[in-house]
């Protein structure tokens, strides 16, 4: 049996962080560059 949770934080009734940016924020710090980590997650840099 595991325990899972997810934490977000939210602003004005939108998120303002999660576990996507989190994941898009480490990729940028490992990789260099905001492209790259796009391209790594599978997002599109606009979404990004």
């Amino acid at each position: 049996m595991k325990v899972k949770f997810k934490i977000w934080i939210e602003k004005d009734g939108g998120v303002a962080f999660a576990q996507g940016r989190r994941m898009l924020l480490e990729a940028m710090d490992s990789l260099g560059s905001l492209n790259a980590a796009a391209k790594e997650l599978g997002m599109s840099y606009r979404v990004a």
